[in-house]
This record gives C-alpha cells, structure tokens and sequence, in this order.
C-alpha cells in the first residue's frame, strides 16, 4: 500500500480537497491544538528568528505559532505539494500574515538543497511518519540550519492508533487501512533517538501526549472518516467496508461507547 501524503497532487480532487480540510481542521482541534501549543512553548523566538517548517501542507501550523507566539520574525512554509502550498499561501493573504509567512516548495527527501545554513529553526509538525527515509530528512534538516540551530520533530506513534466501533472486524480492517495507506513510517517515532545519535544531534527535550477520547470522539471521527474516505479513493479500501465502519462509528458515539487514543510525541534536539 502506499500512503496518501506522499503524492497529494497526484491524488484525485476529491482527496486533495479531503486532505486540505483535514489538516486545517485537525490543528484547530481543542486536544491536538493544546498539544501543539505545548512545544510552541518550549521554542524560543525573537524578530530575527528564521524558521522553515518542511513539509508544512497548508501552513496552519506556521498560522498558529504566528498567532500564539506572536511572532514577527520569518516563518517559511515548506512542502511538496504546490496545491497545498497555493491553499496556504491564499489563506495567509486572507488573513493578513503574507509579511511573516512566506511559502516554497521543497522535496525534504532531495539531493541537493538550497539556503544551506539559513534557519535558526526547522520543524517537521506530521512529517516523518510519511516520508520513505526518515534519515535523509533529518540529514537535510541539519544542513538547512545555523550551527547551534534546533530541529523540532513532532508526529504521533501510529502504530499504537486505534479507533474502535465496538466491531473488532471492522475496525482491524479499517485502522490497518488507514495505518497502511496513510502512513509510511507507523512506528519511526521509536526510532528517531536512534537515528538522531547516529547524525550527532543533541537531544535538549521532549514531550509525550496521549490523544485519547471515550464515548465522545470529536477528534477521531473526523480522523477516521477523512482517513477512510482518503484510502477508499486512493483505491486502498472497499467503499462498502469504509461506509458500514464509519456508520458503527457514529452508531459507537450514539451510544456512548466510543474508544480511540494516539500517543503524540515531540523531540526537540540542537545541531
């Protein structure tokens, strides 16, 4: 299987769209914003600070430091998808953020890189768990940045995603779909302390949040019905099975007997 996030302009319109709603609506979510903020909190910034998000999508993310941290240095959104970089771009305009947050297609698994040394700041919000070599991505990561610089790495361990209807069936077949087709890398967040001694970074902190929702799933039963929805055009699932899990979904909410938790995890290391 392949997972979604890895040819987004190559996906239908439909999909494309799916994911463009699906990241903006999952920042603004109350428990994965409150975790976000949380290493927004352990940044430290002033008007001179660069920062490059790699694959920042549709810059929410960059929207959000800017407005929580009040931030007036220079932010750059970064990724491989000029339709998503175009979403961001207008939105920014919209909302008058244009001056701090500017956008540039980059492929973080690329050879050869530009604005070499440039950063104060690289972070990857949701990234390495899509990409193939989690490795070549950190490894571009330290070159873009300045000696002393620090990479934030924030993602979830995905192959601990579970979001249960009550039929364990369906909900193995469709959270394995959705692990498969939506996530290259389900478990590098295991991995990344590893990888991160082997490249001589410094690890300085780190955070650990448990995502978790019961009875009620305002978080996940957007996740999930994005996410299904996603693999199901991206001819990765059954259309009936998706349909019938996303109706017990809604049936396990009704009902007050919906389980679904994701632990996220943030790494920040200095160069």
């Amino acid at each position: 299987m392949t997972d979604v996030f890895l040819d987004i302009d190559g996906q239908p319109n439909e999909s494309l769209s799916i994911i463009s709603e699906r990241l903006e609506a999952r920042s603004l979510s109350g428990k994965f914003q409150e975790f976000t903020k949380k290493y927004f909190d352990l940044i430290k910034v002033d008007n001179r600070t660069n920062i490059l998000e790699l694959g920042g999508g549709t810059g929410i993310i960059g929207r959000n430091f800017i407005e929580y941290k009040n931030f007036s240095g220079k932010y750059t959104v970064s990724d491989l998808s000029a339709e998503l970089l175009k979403y961001g771009k207008q939105k920014a305009k919209r909302q008058n953020l244009d001056k701090v947050l500017n956008f540039k297609q980059i492929d973080a698994m690329a050879n050869e890189i530009s604005n070499k040394n440039y950063y104060d700041i690289v972070i990857m919000h949701t990234l390495i768990s899509h990409v193939p070599d989690p490795k070549i991505v950190l490894t571009n990561a330290i070159k873009h940045i300045k000696k002393s610089g620090k990479i934030i790495i924030f993602d979830a361990d995905y192959e601990t995603l579970l979001m249960s209807s009550g039929d364990k069936k369906l909900d193995d077949i469709v959270n394995n779909a959705i692990k498969k087709g939506c996530v290259a890398q389900p478990k590098v967040m295991r991995e990344i302390p590893k990888i991160a001694k082997g490249l001589d970074l410094n690890l300085i902190n780190y955070q650990a949040n448990l995502l978790f929702e019961a009875g009620e799933a305002d978080f996940f039963y957007g996740m999930g019905k994005a996410l299904s929805t996603a693999v199901v055009k991206s001819k990765q699932l059954d259309e009936i099975i998706a349909k019938e899990w996303i109706s017990k979904l809604e049936k396990s909410i009704q009902r007050q007997t919906f389980f679904g938790m994701c632990p996220y995890i943030t790494y920040i290391y200095e160069v």
